[in-house]
């Protein structure tokens, strides 16, 4: 059911007029105590009529200042929507604000996260379409990475810093002379090309050197980018590295986005003379979950074998012969939990205390050759299950005492 969105004060906080269109990305009726009810039609605009109340063109001035005001700090800060959202025309709110001429709107869009970097698709859309040379101006002054964008989605932020810093990394991939450190449990869960490679012809080594010719350090950068965050970015000149890459990593649904978005991008540059495009972008849909659901794997492998005969709420099953690579064991009531410091550490500061700082004198000794022990006292192991599954996914079905031991920990 949609939500309805009232605007019982709508001339209580003025701010710029805001075209209905805009509102395309929202998909919200609207209730307004002077207008009624509005819902916006197939192609995602609010229509001039018919309203349930007086005239539209007595009220509109009072509907878009109402609009402006409200809906795009509820949408972003109260519901939490991704600002750079897709309508099914592959356009965001930034486009729409830039096609209508909203210079406030654009720059607070900017503000909070709206991506429009120089020379990809969505920044040279944005720059062709913009309705004045303000807006052009703050396009071309557009930082990604500034003090007031908000990053709200921390879990994708965890995972961009696991790839950047490399933190508790156990391979480094070297790629003519360029290196990269990695995680094996996170290569693994999302490419079965590399969970293979690493438990056959990589396995024991801390450091792979490529060398082939065809492989592009440029592009395998990418290519891990997406293995980490579901995103990639790629200079238009290495896109026919990255596909191959992605060939041969058997990573069929990046192939196939690479393809449909330079596919959109020719016919846009066709069609608008004068742009060029020199990045493509690719990410996946805000509800997508594939990237939970790989991350969830390393949860479901390190779960104690007297825990796995139940799968009411896996996604799935450990696959046989699946190596995760763990390299820290978490003992909870008898059982253990074979875990990861890379995603404990960097997901809470309790955890990060605990391994990383003064709190070493809880560590066990290694037993049969397996990881570090770390006994936890004052939870049971269903609790934990759902830390660990909340830690690796960023979801996890919850009940009362599993949100209160979260909290603390």
């Amino acid at each position: 059911m949609a939500h309805t969105v009232c605007l019982s004060d709508p001339t209580s906080t003025p701010l710029p007029a805001l075209c209905l269109e805009c509102l395309s990305c929202c998909d919200l009726p609207v209730t307004c105590p002077y207008l009624g009810v509005a819902s916006p039609d197939q192609k995602g605009c609010f229509p001039s009529a018919p309203f349930h109340g007086p005239s539209f063109s007595d009220h509109e001035p009072v509907l878009t200042q109402a609009l402006t005001s409200f809906l795009p700090r509820y949408l972003l800060e109260q519901r939490d929507v991704e600002v750079n959202v897709r309508d099914k025309w592959d356009s965001t709110p930034l486009y729409y604000a830039c096609l209508c001429g909203h210079e406030e709107l654009v720059l607070y869009l900017l503000a909070n996260g709206a991506r429009c970097e120089a020379n990809t698709f969505d920044g040279e859309r944005c720059l062709y379409g913009a309705l004045s040379d303000p807006i052009r101006r703050a396009l071309r002054d557009y930082k990604q990475v500034t003090a007031s964008c908000r990053r709200r989605d921390y879990y994708d932020d965890f995972l961009q810093r696991l790839l950047e810093q490399g933190i508790h990394s156990d391979v480094v991939f070297v790629v003519h002379g360029k290196p990269f450190r990695v995680h094996r449990c996170v290569l693994g869960a999302r490419s079965a090309y590399f969970a293979n490679m690493l438990d056959t012809k990589w396995k024991g080594k801390s450091v792979v050197v490529l060398r082939h010719p065809l492989i592009n350090p440029v592009a395998f950068g990418a290519l891990l980018q997406y293995l980490y965050t579901g995103r990639l970015d790629i200079g238009v000149e290495h896109v026919s590295d990255c596909e191959r890459l992605a060939k041969q990593c058997q990573l069929w649904d990046l192939l196939s986005d690479l393809e449909a978005k330079c596919e959109k991008v020719s016919e846009f540059v066709v069609s608008k003379p004068g742009t060029c495009v020199k990045v493509l972008t690719i990410e996946p849909p805000p509800a997508d979950p594939r990237l939970r659901e790989d991350m969830a794997l390393l949860a479901d492998c390190a779960l104690p074998p007297e825990l796995r005969g139940d799968l009411w709420e896996l996604p799935f099953p450990c696959p046989d012969g699946f190596n995760s690579c763990p390299d820290v064991c978490f003992r909870v009531a008898g059982c253990s939990f074979l875990c990861h410091k890379a995603f404990f550490c960097g997901r809470s500061d309790y955890f990060r205390a605990l391994l990383d700082d003064h709190f070493r004198e809880s560590e066990e000794p290694e037993t049969s050759g397996g990881p570090p022990a770390i006994t936890l006292h004052g939870i049971s192991p269903d609790i934990f299950t759902h830390v660990l599954y909340y830690v690796y996914s960023d979801h996890t079905e919850l009940v009362p005492c599993a949100t209160q031991a979260l909290a603390r920990i």
